[in-house]
């Protein structure tokens, strides 16, 4: 494994510690919202590279963990671009409460850790991969 990918590794679980901090010390709130715009910018920016490495969006779309990795930069970005913006226009962060479910996303980033665990990635596999297999994880 690279270097990159053991900081995308260390990003993933800093920014993990930092969410599961929010709200039991107010006083680290800021900390806590800076390490999650720091991962935002970070995972973004990973992605724009692996893009442009890849040579495009299609063919960087064409492998699954890249669309799952996509979608776990987009779709939480949208939402916390749309929460500062309602926070800003006075509206409150959970004007649009579905933005707050898709800036809660940022959570599953901690999957992109179980490529290092082939126990736990082949349950996820299983899971995932077909209704019979939610129900088999769930057991």
């Amino acid at each position: 494994q690279s270097a990159f990918a053991w900081l995308a590794d260390a990003v993933v679980l800093i920014n993990a510690g930092s969410m599961s901090m929010q709200g039991f010390a107010p006083h680290l709130n800021v900390v806590s919202e800076a390490v999650g715009y720091f991962s935002t910018v970070f995972f973004a920016l990973e992605s724009l590279l692996k893009i442009w490495a890849s040579g495009g969006v299609s063919y960087y779309l064409l492998q699954g963990g890249n669309r799952f990795d996509f979608s776990l930069v987009v779709f939480p970005t949208m939402g916390e671009v749309t929460c500062v913006i309602t926070r800003l226009m006075g509206l409150g962060e959970d004007y649009i409460y579905q933005m707050l479910a898709f800036r809660a996303m940022r959570v599953f980033r901690i999957v992109k850790l179980t490529k290092h665990l082939t126990g736990l990635k082949n349950l996820t596999t299983r899971a995932f991969g077909s209704p019979a297999g939610v129900l088999y994880s769930m057991l």
